[in-house]
């Protein structure tokens, strides 16, 4: 067997991170009665595109865990005349404290872990925070599957940088060929994975076109139990 360490990434991957943060968001948008200011999908879509930006500064080493946090939501309140950031970072505590309680997994996510787990070290590398994803991990029902959840914070690096793979090989001395990365990101999982020299698959569900080369690619978790 080739293999006896396989990475997985969370958010994205195996927790499907749009369904459960647009479903927080949306509690949240009429607990705090915001639908009286915005429409609430030009709110979620004002909050993804900050998201999404600062998520990229933080893995670049450009802005800190309390900066993502709390910056992007504060931008999309300002984005729609709400300059109260006290009312901003409140919103912010609830997001942070209720997302991880969210379920919904990718189809077939608990059934290929339960194949999976019984023949390799299952593992999760994120850049994710360590007490949110463990959250996340234990209330999707995820634990069992995981020898050891790998983080940014925790690591005190990121994805996609050689440092961050090699502490976590290091961690298990194990031997590069022995590990496979699983994951959705283009930069974060795969060219980082593959530039420290570990075998990748490439989980793109939405057959989004691209030019890279990874060792596997799949469109739906249920084919790693034909590949592995």
């Amino acid at each position: 067997m080739k293999y006896r360490y396989i990475f997985f990434d969370l958010d994205r991957t195996l927790w499907d991170y749009e369904a459960n943060s647009r479903e927080t968001l949306l509690n949240l948008f009429y607990q705090y009665h915001l639908q009286n200011r915005v429409e609430p999908e030009q709110f979620l879509a004002e909050f993804n595109r900050h998201n999404e930006v600062l998520w990229e500064q933080y893995r670049d080493g450009e802005v800190t865990k309390e900066t993502l946090r709390y910056e992007r939501m504060r931008r999309t309140f300002t984005a729609f005349g709400i300059t109260d950031n006290q009312l901003a970072d409140s919103f912010s505590d609830a997001f942070i404290s209720n997302l991880p309680l969210q379920k919904q997994l990718f189809p077939d996510a608990k059934e290929v872990l339960e194949y999976l787990h019984r023949k390799y070290n299952l593992y999760i590398l994120s850049n994710g925070f360590k007490e949110t994803q463990l959250a996340k991990i234990e209330h999707s029902g995820l634990s069992p599957y995981f020898r050891h959840i790998f983080t940014s914070d925790e690591l005190g690096t990121t994805k996609p940088g050689r440092e961050f793979f090699h502490l976590a090989v290091s961690f298990l001395n194990a031997r590069k060929e022995q590990c496979l990365m699983v994951g959705d990101d283009p930069i974060a999982d795969i060219t980082g994975a593959a530039d420290y020299g570990i075998d990748q698959v490439y989980f793109n569900p939405d057959r989004i076109p691209h030019a890279m080369k990874p060792t596997h690619e799949i469109h739906a978790l249920a084919q790693l139990k034909d590949l592995l």
